[in-house]
């Protein structure tokens, strides 16, 4: 992996806490919890599910 690479991965890593702040930003907190289909996740669970996978991911990459 060339530098340039790398530097634009982390670049749009660092990107993703942000990008999740400002799409959700005027979402109402009733609509984070309201599930499209029986069994499906919600805006919510999606969102917990990334910053558990972020966790374990930036832990991989730290290493």
């Amino acid at each position: 992996m060339q530098a340039s690479e790398r530097a634009e991965l982390i670049r749009q890593y660092e990107e993703g806490v942000p990008t999740f702040t400002k799409a959700l930003a005027g979402v109402p907190a009733g609509a984070l919890k309201w599930r499209p289909a029986p069994g499906a996740w919600s805006v919510h669970e999606i969102v917990c599910h990334c910053a558990d996978s972020e966790t374990n991911s930036a832990s991989r990459i730290r290493t």
